[in-house]
């Protein structure tokens, strides 16, 4: 087994790296709970959302029979705030039974969400290859924050994704991608302006990353992909500066990895970390 790991510092009051990423109960708990909200998703593709605000522009479009977007713990969704965007594609024509459930909030101004379930994920076309079962669940506050979320798999049996993203702050950019067979999971929860995330898991095998972004500045990419079962837990923390983190973990045995900074240069500090398997 070789591992290929770099992590270059500068002024940090806190880093730690273990190997405990783990998903937590209340984690789990919320996981089986969202599954048991996409099974109950009925034989009709349906849209609950209460709209309060302006100029608002909201594109749905759903294929196949068991597709549902609407808010949490059964309200609508709600949009509130001026110049919110909201633009939705579920399910697949061919595979008609694959479920998806969309799950959202979003409050304050200049708003733009964009989610992609049961679609190919590199090229945006419905393919005929999509079992669904796909969850995602986007809580936004705050001003001009930008989400886009693309969900999908190859048809596999047990390979619904889910995203769970809470953002609290203004100019935040965000773009997550989950593709092909094996349950992939995320939960991120970015607090603070003009962040930055890119995350991404792809490839036949189970992934999980728990993203915690506290403060303003922060830029992170991470991938896992390959056919290990990788897992992720990492916080970042704006103490004075902002993190630059780019964290890949590939490979066909499993990595894991648990990171916290907290970076108190006001130039910002650097992280990066390669996990590399056979």
């Amino acid at each position: 087994m070789i591992k290929y790991l770099v992590i270059a510092l500068v002024l940090v009051t806190d880093t730690v790296w273990a190997q405990n990423s783990v998903v937590t109960s209340a984690q789990s708990t919320a996981i089986e709970q969202a599954q048991s909200r996409v099974a109950a998703v009925s034989n009709s593709n349906s849209v609950y959302i209460d709209q309060n605000s302006n100029q608002d522009s909201i594109h749905i479009d759903q294929h196949g029979r068991y597709n549902k977007v609407t808010g949490t713990n059964s309200s609508p969704l709600i949009i509130s705030g001026y110049n919110n965007s909201l633009y939705v594609l579920q399910g697949d024509p061919v595979d008609q039974d694959g479920k998806n459930l969309i799950e959202a909030s979003i409050r304050g101004h200049n708003n733009n969400l964009t989610v992609k379930q049961a679609i190919n994920v590199n090229g945006g076309v419905r393919d005929g290859q999509e079992s669904g079962e796909h969850f995602t669940s986007v809580t936004i506050s705050g001003n001009q924050n930008t989400v886009e979320i693309r969900q999908a798999n190859a048809a596999g049996v047990n390979s619904g994704h889910y995203a769970n993203i809470d953002v609290s702050g203004n100019n935040n950019n965000i773009i997550t991608k989950q593709s092909s067979n094996s349950a992939k999971t995320i939960f991120g929860s970015i607090q603070g302006n003009q962040n930055s995330i890119n995350l991404n898991q792809s490839d036949n095998s189970a992934a999980f990353m728990d993203l915690s972004v506290l403060g303003n500045n922060h830029s992170l990419t991470t991938l896992q992909k390959s056919n290990g079962a990788h897992k992720s837990t990492i916080t970042l923390v704006n103490s004075g500066g902002a993190v630059t983190a780019e964290i890949t973990q590939q490979g066909n045995t499993a990595n894991n990895l648990s990171l916290y900074q907290s970076c108190i240069n006001p130039i910002g500090c650097s992280v990066s970390v390669i996990q590399t398997t056979p």
